[in-house]
């Protein structure tokens, strides 16, 4: 799915394809794929002592945890099941928000207060990873306080996204009414000339 994205030419300054640069993505689309990571398997590091660059694969909580109860209590796979559903929440409200924009971006109308907003969630969603390898996701544990705040910017983000909508919409029939009033006068202004002609 991910290469079929990255193939269609709407995702591309100029019209380009895969074949061309990955700087030649288009800002919106690229921005996604940053803050996202989207389809991203591996995570290019610089060494701070060497300054080469280190290649790893992105770790999964498979590659940790499994379906087998932990202790004979099943804790952990209670609590990782937990912490993924919260997860899930705020990236997809994330995502939800991030799609808002681009539509209200791509008509014109100007989104950084929702960018921001949008960002703040991003940065939680990126907390909460780090977070998960604390094991409690109950409430007033770190991980729920960082979910909830970045459940709230995400809201908010997709609030001034549908705002941006609203008011593209309100432009575009603020438009189609001057079109009609432009309209009436030229046909006024064509019977007046032919008027006075005759």
């Amino acid at each position: 799915m991910v290469d079929q994205m990255l193939a269609l030419p709407i995702h591309h300054v100029a019209g380009g394809g895969q074949a061309e640069a990955s700087a030649a993505l288009s800002p919106a689309f690229e921005r996604l794929f940053q803050r996202f990571r989207i389809g991203k398997t591996t995570v290019t590091t610089g060494d701070p002592e060497s300054g080469a660059e280190l290649r790893e694969a992105v770790v999964r909580c498979s590659d940790c945890h499994t379906r087998e109860p932990v202790l004979g209590s099943g804790q952990g796979f209670r609590v990782a099941t937990d912490a993924i559903a919260h997860m899930r929440e705020i990236m997809s409200l994330t995502a939800r928000a991030e799609r808002i924009m681009l539509r209200a971006r791509a008509g014109g109308v100007p989104v950084q207060a929702a960018l921001s907003s949008l960002d703040r969630a991003i940065d939680a969603q990126i907390e909460l990873e780090a977070l998960v390898h604390g094991f409690r996701t109950d409430a007033g544990s770190a991980f729920a306080t960082t979910q909830a705040e970045g459940v709230a910017q995400a809201s908010a983000a997709i609030a001034s996204g549908r705002d941006a909508l609203e008011e593209l919409a309100a432009r575009r029939r603020g438009l189609a009414v001057a079109l009609a009033l432009i309209a009436l006068l030229l046909v006024g202004l064509r019977t007046k000339i032919r008027r006075l002609a005759s």
